[in-house]
C-alpha cells in the first residue's frame, strides 16, 4: 500500500534532523527507514517549488528548506515532540506499556532505551508489512509488538495491556476522518475498564 501522506510525514522529521543543527524533534532513525524513497520525496517537492511558494526566487536547495520549515514540518514536528515527551515522562512515573494507534512509520520503538518498556504498534497489515521490511533493509532493530489489526474493529483490544501493567496510548497518526469513530470506541472501551481511561491516559492529535 502506497501511503503518500506517511511518507511525506517521515521526509519532513528526517529532513528536519539532518539539515538543522537546533531540533525541535531529532528523530535519527527515520531518514534510514524512508530509504531511496527520501531522495525521491526531496526530488518531487524541489520539482513543485512553483507550486508551493509562488514567485519563489533562489536556488532549488533554498527553496526546498522553505516548503519543508513552512509548510511540511510545524505540524508534524509539533505533535511527535509533545506526544514523545509525554510518553517519556509517562514512562519515569512508572508506565510500563505503550500503545501507539496508526502507528504507520513511528520510530519510537527503534530509538527509545527503556528495556522496561512495552510498545504495542497497530496500524494495518500492509502497513506494518512495509515498515517491518523497511527496519530490515535499514538494518535498524525495534522492540515494538506489532498488532496488524483495522482499527474500525475492537478485535485489537484483544491483544493489549498486560494485567497489573502501568499504560499509556498516542493516537497522533490518526487521519482526521477517524478521529471521533475511534474517541468514542476507546471512550466506551475505557468506560468498560478494557483500556486505561482515555483522558488521562490517551495522547491525542489534536489534544482532547
Amino acid at each position: 500500500m502506497e501511503n503518500i501522506t506517511a511518507k511525506v510525514s517521515c521526509f519532513a522529521r528526517a529532513y528536519h534532523a539532518r539539515n538543522n543543527t537546533t531540533h525541535i524533534f531529532a528523530d535519527t532513525a527515520v531518514g534510514l527507514m524512508l530509504g531511496e524513497d527520501y531522495d525521491r520525496i526531496a526530488q518531487s517537492m524541489t520539482q513543485g517549488i512553483g507550486f508551493f511558494l509562488p514567485g519563489f526566487k533562489g536556488s532549488p536547495e533554498e527553496g526546498l528548506r522553505l516548503i519543508v520549515d513552512r509548510q511540511l514540518s510545524p505540524s508534524v514536528l509539533g505533535r511527535s515532540a509533545y506526544c514523545e515527551r509525554m510518553l517519556e515522562n509517562e514512562a519515569r512515573l512508572g508506565c510500563r506499556q505503550i500503545v501507539v494507534f496508526a502507528s504507520g512509520y513511528d520510530t519510537f520503538a527503534i530509538r527509545s532505551g527503556n528495556a522496561s518498556l512495552s510498545v504495542y504498534e497497530l496500524d494495518l497489515p500492509e502497513v506494518l508489512a512495509d515498515k517491518k521490511q523497511r527496519i530490515e533493509n535499514a538494518g535498524l532493530t525495534s522492540r515494538a509488538i506489532y498488532v496488524p489489526c483495522d482499527l474500525s474493529d475492537g478485535s485489537w483490544k484483544d491483544h493489549l495491556f498486560k494485567a497489573r501493567k502501568a499504560s499509556r496510548c498516542a493516537a497522533c497518526g490518526l487521519p482526521g476522518r477517524q478521529h471521533l469513530p475511534f474517541r468514542t470506541r476507546v471512550h466506551h472501551l475505557s468506560q468498560r475498564g478494557i483500556v486505561p481511561p482515555l483522558r488521562k491516559n490517551c495522547y491525542f492529535d489534536p489534544p482532547l
